[in-house]
């Protein structure tokens, strides 16, 4: 009786964190299609595109960063590289990235949430080198 108990709590342990994260997936996903990461698309094409013509405020690179996190912020710890993901990979299918762009700004864009100093969830993303 004592195995019986002990089968059905693990079972229903198992099927509380799926609908967990279940929850938490479709949570993201509702996050990442409200929130503008512009500003992390900004500061990693300045770093790494030398591309000025998004500097059109004059604002330095930095400027851009503090912005980015302040974006970040504003989603759940476990969402955002996704959200970096996601921003990334529309920029790419919309033409506005390709080839060797790509992969550096996903290289530095895996650094980001630790540059942001966010003291709550991953401090890297693992993009990988096929994730589009």
């Amino acid at each position: 009786m004592a195995k019986l108990a002990a089968l059905l709590a693990a079972l229903i342990l198992v099927a509380n964190a799926a609908a967990a994260l279940r929850t938490t997936t479709e949570d993201c996903s509702r996050q990442i299609q409200w929130r503008d990461l512009s500003d992390c698309m900004r500061y990693l094409r300045e770093q790494l595109l030398n591309e000025e013509a998004y500097n059109k405020l004059d604002n330095r690179p930095e400027d851009y960063l503090d912005q980015c996190c302040g974006q970040l912020r504003m989603m759940s710890e476990w969402c955002r590289c996704d959200g970096l993901k996601s921003e990334i990979n529309r920029q790419r299918q919309q033409g506005q990235l390709w080839g060797q762009d790509v992969s550096r700004i996903m290289q530095a864009a895996d650094s980001l949430p630790g540059m942001c100093r966010n003291t709550e969830g991953p401090s890297r993303c693992d993009f990988g080198s096929s994730w589009f």
